[in-house]
This record gives C-alpha cells, structure tokens and sequence, in this order.
C-alpha cells in the first residue's frame, strides 16, 4: 500500500514541516511572514496560514521584540544567530526556547532570514535539578570535612596526652661514698641522665 508521501510535492513538504515540533518560518527584510508551520499554533495561538503577512513585532509583542531586536538585526546584517528565550504562551506555559535566526543569502545579498525555535524546557529542568543535586553534595561534602576537622582537633591534644605519660626506663646510680644517689627517669629523647657531682656508672633494673 502506498504511503501518499510524494516528496517532491508541496503537500509533502507541508505536512512534512507541520510534523516538526519546532517553530520554523521565514521572515523578509520588512520583517513580514512569508512561511510559518504549525508549530506557531502551539507557541502563539496562531494560524500558521493567517500568520503569513503578519509582522514580526505584532507577532512577538512589544517586550519580547525589543528582547530580539538585536538578534533580528545581526541576522538581517549576515550574521547567523542562536540565542536562548523564555517564550510566554497563551495557554499561559513559559517555555525555554532555543533560538536560531539563519541570514538567506542571494548573490551576496541577505533577502530574509530563516528563524527555527526548539522547545528546550525539559532540558532546563533537568539542568536545574543537576545542579541543585551537585550543591546539595558539596554542602554535605563541607559538612562532614567540617565534622572530621572537629574530631581531629578534639583527639590530637588526647593522642598528645597520652603519649607523654608513657613510662620512661628507669636508672639506679650506683655512688661512692660522698656521692648523692640519682633515680630518675629518662627522658623520651634519650638524653643522659647526670648525677650530681660525678658521672656514675648505671645498672638497668
């Protein structure tokens, strides 16, 4: 059974465009429709075939024309444009656009230019919830090196104490008579341990 799709045919082409979840049309140096699908509906509430003739600013409104303006004229100027919008709806849905103004170029002169406008808000969405999950991370990251930070503090001084009240080996210095009798204990450093007067031999108990 035959499809009906003839592609080389207008029909084909229309409904081809019309399928297209995107805003595509062309606009002419007047800034007036000359092309629109049906997306338009969609974004606007307009009929993609009464939007032909239509200009751009009446199409846009006053606030979000001037918003475009500069991308309109850069276009008109030669240059491709992609910029990102938040488009208002008439059903009242803000929806995060991406935006892309292509210059129609005729023996080196620009006649109009080609607008194409993707719906990208479900990117958006996950792009906030990405980086509201990475911040949420990082605070719990500083959190717990902050709780470490703390428990390090708190035990160094205790791991100090102790490590000053290890027993030290015992000396007994044996003295000839006149001589005074030392027992002490050694220092951690293993420096020696002198008896008054006399440096007296040592027997480890």
């Amino acid at each position: 059974m035959e499809s009906g799709f003839v592609p080389d045919s207008a029909g084909a082409l229309r409904r081809l465009v019309d399928h297209v979840p995107s805003m595509l049309a062309y606009w002419d140096l007047d800034l007036r429709c000359l092309f629109a699908n049906r997306a338009y509906e969609t974004w606007f509430g307009a009929d993609p075939d009464r939007l032909v003739g239509t200009a751009l600013q009446d199409l846009l409104g006053p606030e979000l024309f001037a918003l475009n303006e500069p991308f309109i004229l850069a276009a008109l100027g030669g240059e491709e444009q992609t910029f990102e919008r938040v488009v208002p709806g008439p059903d009242g849905i803000d929806r995060h656009s991406l935006a892309n103004y292509q210059p129609d170029v005729i023996d080196g002169h620009v006649v109009g230019f080609i607008v194409s406008v993707t719906e990208v808000t479900q990117l958006k969405r996950t792009e906030a919830n990405l980086r509201s999950a990475i911040s949420t991370l990082e605070d719990e990251i500083h959190r717990r090196r902050g709780v470490e930070d703390r428990l390090i503090d708190t035990a160094h001084p205790i791991g100090q104490h102790a490590v000053d009240e290890r027993p030290a080996p015992r000396v007994a210095v044996l003295a000839a008579p006149g001589h005074v009798v030392v027992d002490r204990r050694l220092p951690d450093d293993g420096h020696r341990v002198l008896a008054r007067k006399a440096a007296l031999p040592r027997v480890p108990l």
